[in-house]
């Protein structure tokens, strides 16, 4: 059985999201490659912010529903994809996007992962937003293969720092 490990923090408020995702953009050293999996509205484009921010992007984020990928530069490139408007996964390959996942030298985050799933790399931090209230979402990022085993126990290690972030008045 694969080793998999996973942590989780609850977020109190969009900013505290935010905040949270800034944090964890010092944990990268590029490569990394997330898969946010939530509802509409779960805070997926509000975690982007925060991580485009730490990763020392300047400009606005949006989420890039209907152009299907933005890229912005920072201390790392943030290759930020949403997939949701994707009707199946007929023709992924002929779009370029696992040119990214080989890049060390950016950050790829992907909303709705689920029409990508046949060229996703192994060693995806997985991360899974649930909406708890109006404003309160659990984070749980998890892993079951290297490099993203390592990233989630840097962020283990990190816990008690992080989850003051995602909870702070």
């Amino acid at each position: 059985m694969p080793e998999t490990s996973d942590i989780s923090f609850i977020s109190t408020s969009p900013e505290n999201t935010r905040d949270l995702a800034r944090a964890i953009a010092a944990f990268c050293s590029g490569g990394e490659v997330f898969l946010l999996d939530g509802d509409l509205g779960a805070g997926k484009t509000c975690f982007t912010q925060g991580l485009g921010a730490g990763l020392g992007v300047g400009e606005d984020i949006t989420s890039p529903t209907f152009v299907l990928h933005c890229q912005y530069q920072g201390r790392l490139e943030l290759n930020h994809i949403d997939a949701y408007r994707l009707e199946d996964d007929t023709h992924v390959e002929a779009l370029g996007f696992d040119e990214f996942f080989a890049d060390n030298n950016c950050v790829t985050v992907i909303e709705w992962p689920q029409m990508l799933e046949k060229i996703l790399p192994m060693g995806c931090i997985h991360v899974y937003i649930s909406s708890l209230s109006s404003n309160e979402r659990e984070f749980k990022f998890s892993a079951s293969a290297k490099p993203a085993l390592d990233f989630i126990s840097a962020l283990g290690k990190n816990s008690d720092i992080l989850k003051e972030t995602a909870t702070k008045e």
